[in-house]
């Protein structure tokens, strides 16, 4: 937000471009003014002017451009972003064989970056090679309301975030549409870069995908983790919607992937040998198979949908989101069903308290497909999952069991054999199963110890695991 009436004055800066000194609520800025008719050059000047000044805004105020650099656009300071009159009135149509626009921060900080906004970038004609947006290295920046278009070249791309000395984290895209590039949106790391891809937010992301083409593609083991991709697709046929390879891996990245086959046959989420697709979330591709290589790219709590997509089963994680080595393999019990109600790598569906590095007795909430019935089980720290106590026990005929601190191996199905080594105290009245003795259980599937009372004696009864009793002893 600017304040109106901080406007102190504006002065020609001698490379066709006007600046006029805004003070922020924020810090001090200078907006570098490029009009109508402005050439690359008078861009380029204006952010050099402003990063000169130590940051700035440069603002442009006609709706059409062209560039042919490499770059044509250097951004290398947090403190210089770009605006322009928005993606449907300024258009810079780009005609070069590299980068359109390069944003890093150069020397590498995390220190807050600036933005891109209200521009579209237009590269049918550029070479084989060009890319609308390079960016990397970079914390914080923001791309709002930006269109990259038409870099279709043999290994054009739309936006490639590249590191190759630092990190790229804390990024942020909304309304920002990637169409008919050859791919959208590329993650890759170079010799000297980290891997990490981590809490970026792409929101808003709408991607056009032709023939040939990939909505997203990530390799040289970039780590996309802790943010979320939000992504539309229209996917033409012999498009892609994304290719994760190269060792790559996404995890714990929320994802909201939606799209459909426009025409023809297309190709979903493509996981190579080495690489993991495995976020949270939700993604519906009809019409569009996705594969991988690996048994566990897409073991995530996420909905999955689409053909030829499965759910299937990941790690253990403790409740506080670490995965524990103690937890993997064969400590997993294989009657635990996969649930979409936590955002974790593990086949359980649970609920539960944080587990502290202390804290001994967590209570695990969980559906037993077994046995159809719903378990809560204690785990004390660093103990397999296969080795938690149980605790309480509803079945699927709605009966209730107190469990002893040992507990037996999960009944079967329609069979109770618990029994409860401890008091069940209440302030109020306790109810038990009531009903005519034609529709009371039997006293084997109540087991030892069930009380009940039947309706037609008019009197509470007590299973020991083969007949009813009442309180004198008589079977009934």
């Amino acid at each position: 937000m600017v304040l109106p009436e901080a406007i102190t004055g504006g002065v020609t800066t001698g490379h066709n471009a006007h600046h006029i000194e805004l003070h922020t609520w924020l810090n001090d800025q200078t907006v570098f003014q490029v009009p109508a008719g402005g050439t690359e050059a008078d861009i380029a000047n204006a952010l050099a002017d402003a990063h000169a000044a130590g940051g700035g805004v440069v603002e442009l105020l006609g709706p059409s451009y062209t560039a042919s650099g490499n770059p044509a656009f250097s951004i290398t300071k947090p403190t210089v972003s770009l605006r322009a009159q928005g993606s449907t009135t300024t258009v810079i149509s780009y005609t070069g064989v590299g980068d359109c626009f390069r944003i890093t921060t150069n020397p590498f900080t995390v220190d807050q970056a600036g933005y891109l906004k209200g521009v579209s970038i237009h590269g049918s004609t550029a070479g084989a090679n060009a890319v609308g947006v390079h960016m990397g290295d970079i914390v914080g920046f923001e791309l709002d309301d930006v269109v990259i278009y038409g870099f279709d070249g043999a290994a054009g791309v739309g936006l490639w975030l590249d590191n190759v000395t630092g990190w790229t984290e804390r990024c942020r895209t909304s309304r920002v549409w990637l169409g008919d590039n050859r791919v959208g949106l590329l993650f890759t790391v170079q010799a000297t870069g980290n891997i990490s891809f981590g809490y970026n937010q792409f929101t808003g992301l709408l991607l056009n995908v032709h023939s040939g083409q990939f909505g997203f593609v990530s390799r040289d083991s970039a780590l996309v983790y802790g943010g979320s991709f939000e992504a539309i697709l229209n996917v033409e046929s012999g498009g892609q919607v994304g290719l994760v390879e190269d060792g790559s891996f996404w995890w714990r990245q929320r994802v909201q992937i939606h799209g459909e086959l426009m025409a023809g046959t297309g190709v979903g989420i493509t996981t190579a040998s080495g690489a993991t697709f495995n976020p949270t979330g939700d993604i519906n591709l009809p019409g569009l198979p996705s594969s991988n290589a690996n048994a566990e790219s897409l073991a995530s709590k996420h909905r999955i949908r689409g053909a030829n997509v499965a759910q299937v089963s990941g790690n253990y994680s403790d409740l506080n989101g670490a995965v524990n080595a103690n937890f993997l393999g064969s400590g997993i019990p294989a009657d635990i069903l996969p649930s979409s109600m936590v955002d974790e790598d593990s086949p359980y569906a649970m609920f539960g308290f944080l587990h502290g590095s202390t804290i001994d007795s967590p209570f695990v909430c969980m559906y037993d497909g077994a046995s159809n019935a719903f378990v809560i089980y204690r785990r004390g720290f660093g103990v397999l999952a296969s080795a938690m106590v149980e605790l309480f026990r509803v079945d699927s005929g709605g009966h209730v069991f107190m469990v002893s601190t040992s507990p037996p191996p999960p009944p079967a199905t329609g069979t109770a054999t618990y029994a409860t080594t401890g008091v069940f105290a209440t302030t109020g009245c306790l109810k038990t199963g009531t009903d005519i003795t034609a529709n009371r259980p039997s006293a084997v599937t109540a087991g030892f110890g069930a009380q009940w009372f039947d309706a037609t004696l008019q009197k509470p009864i007590w299973s020991n695991g083969t007949v009813w009793k009442d309180a004198m002893g008589n079977v009934v």
